[in-house]
């Protein structure tokens, strides 16, 4: 199994060997961070790749740009749009299969599960085009329900109409992110709901929390107890990259980087080491 995190552009060259020395072999690229998509993004890629390939690392998924949790799912931006679009070519470049996806959320319409069920489609139609010209995949993220603002009800926190929009698409290429951190403020029977989704599930964002607040903190740090869950995913067939998505700009001092990475290093080897033994 390949084990990677979330790492963007900046200080890339510096890094890239601090997380291959911590036993990461790949790295979840961030093409929605610091404009990455703006511009010559084809030669930053390409950079990218090349860093990659000296360090003997490989691009294990990418995160790609996605609008601001509030807008609603009907706007339409044009240089977002693009920028999405763009991502796919930037994923080919990069040798990697799925990048993980934000749905949208009605929140000029109340959140209506109908109209964000419609919108959602809509743009995934359009974005499958696309990547099917680069054979790559869009992995729809679930967006939780956060404890402190139960008012939002964002489009996926529910696990049935997250699995409707992807059913909806009726393609190999449009399969499901599953984000440990986000399901695990929901309170759910996380097992169940991940035979539920089954192979849908292409990648995942392996992080931990308190089940209130979404730190993104490495997982061995929170309340979810991962030997069920490694169960239920060697159950349903998961062969995909075991991937940390952590907070960095936050919660962790410059001067404790390098120690946290190392850290979190040990904690996938951990989960590696749990998942082959089930």
């Amino acid at each position: 199994m390949i084990k990677s995190i979330n790492c963007s552009e900046k200080d890339i060259e510096k890094t890239l060997p601090k997380l291959k020395k911590a036993g990461f072999d790949g790295i979840d690229f961030a093409l929605c961070d610091n404009g990455f998509m703006d511009g010559n993004w084809q030669e930053k890629a390409e950079k990218v790749k090349q860093l990659l390939d000296k360090n003997g690392m490989v691009c294990a998924q990418v995160h790609l740009p996605f609008y601001g949790i509030f807008e609603s799912s009907e706007i339409y931006d044009e240089k977002m749009e693009r920028n999405i679009k763009n991502s796919f070519h930037a994923m080919k470049i990069l040798d990697t299969k799925w990048g993980a996806f934000h749905p949208q959320s009605a929140t000029n319409y109340d959140y209506d599960r109908n109209r964000s069920m419609h919108d959602n489609i809509e743009k995934l139609k359009g974005y499958l085009e696309e990547a099917a010209k680069y054979d790559v995949g869009i992995a729809v993220e679930n967006i939780p329900v956060f404890p402190d603002c139960p008012q939002y009800n964002f489009f996926s926190a529910n696990v049935d109409d997250h699995i409707e929009l992807v059913d909806a698409l009726n393609s190999p290429l449009v399969q499901i992110c599953w984000d440990f951190g986000h399901a695990n403020l929901m309170k759910y029977d996380m097992a169940e709901e991940i035979k539920k989704m089954g192979d849908r599930i292409k990648i995942l964002h392996v992080h931990n929390n308190n089940g209130m607040c979404d730190w993104h903190v490495t997982p061995t740090i929170g309340t979810i107890r991962w030997e069920g869950l490694l169960k239920t995913l060697k159950h349903i067939g998961f062969d995909g990259p075991m991937n940390l998505e952590l907070n960095f700009k936050n919660l962790i001092p410059d001067e404790c980087f390098d120690r946290y990475i190392k850290y979190s290093g040990e904690d996938a080897k951990l989960l590696e080491k749990k998942f082959e033994e089930c």
